[in-house]
């Protein structure tokens, strides 16, 4: 949890430092509102009289690689980090707001994981190490908000999440992880994942992607407790995006770093409630947790 924190605050860190021409922005937004007497409305927000310059679907194609960390509430120590590899593809809606430079980007797609076997637990006096490969199917959709650098080169900061299916293909147990694992079975689990990202597009076609995923693997599906939980969350994740909608139309330019630290934010202390009760605040079973770290190559098309 601290690592995840430390990404999203230095993911802020690099995008203030590579884009001093935040601080101008906002202030130049936020004198022409001022002296503005005709606002509209550009991505819900009533910020100035521009209209958008730019708006396009694109199909999209990304590969990366990461390292993840796996974990469940009763494990004798922290997991060692594994390898992982994914796939995703999917739509992007991509729009710009002439004014402020800020493009707005929606993703809706599909995503295949492998984490590569490695042993998690174990030692002289438990056994076998516990050693698990993982296949995971995920649909998930992400929005974002991007400083435009020019030259077709930009920004992206960017929050998402969704369903997601994984199945774990054990390979040998520690005597103290038995149950642990064995929960889990050997079929398809249902689960959930959020992702904090930061895209730097270079052109309009290929990107390089740098995120931290955290998904919850659940041993069962309890329905009515997870769709409660999840109400409880999605009024919070609303109250925050409202919060945000609300400070860019005084400061358009904040908008991207705001949406990226609060949603994220918001997502990751549900995930933290929820690594000891899966349907929080309802007593249940915990997950399993998996963080990852990764980067990767995309392709806009």
């Amino acid at each position: 949890m601290i690592r995840y924190a430390l990404f999203v605050t230095m993911c802020i860190a690099i995008v203030s430092a590579s884009t001093p021409l935040v601080s101008a922005v906002i202030h130049q937004d936020t004198a022409k509102q001022e002296s503005d007497d005709a606002p509209i409305e550009i991505f819900g927000l009533r910020i100035g009289r521009d209209t958008l310059s730019k708006s396009e679907s694109l199909q999209y194609i990304d590969v990366s690689y990461g390292m993840s960390t796996v974990d469940r509430q009763g494990f004798a120590k922290a997991a060692e980090a594994m390898p992982s590899y994914r796939i995703r593809f999917g739509t992007e809606n991509r729009s710009v707001s002439a004014t402020t430079n800020i493009m707005r980007s929606e993703q809706s797609g599909v995503s295949l994981d492998f984490l590569n076997a490695t042993p998690l637990q174990g030692d002289a006096t438990t056994g076998p190490s516990t050693r698990v490969s993982m296949w995971s199917l995920s649909f998930d959709n992400s929005t974002g908000f991007a400083y435009d650098l020019g030259g077709d080169a930009s920004v992206v900061l960017s929050h998402g999440g969704g369903g997601m299916w994984g199945w774990l293909d054990r390979q040998s147990m520690a005597v103290t992880d038995t149950q642990h694992v064995v929960d889990f079975g050997r079929a398809m689990r249902f689960g959930e994942r959020s992702t904090a990202g930061v895209t730097v597009r270079v052109g309009s076609a290929f990107s390089i992607d740098m995120n931290a995923d955290w998904s919850l693997l659940y041993p069962r599906h309890q329905f009515l407790q997870w769709a409660t939980s999840h109400i409880v969350e999605g009024i919070a994740d609303g109250i925050v995006t409202t919060l945000v909608k609300r400070a860019g139309v005084k400061s358009p330019g904040a908008l991207p770093i705001l949406h990226f630290l609060l949603r994220n934010g918001v997502a990751a202390g549900f995930k933290l409630l929820r690594t000891r009760d899966m349907n929080w605040p309802f007593n249940s079973a915990p997950p399993l947790s998996v963080i990852t770290y990764r980067i990767g190559f995309g392709m806009a098309f």
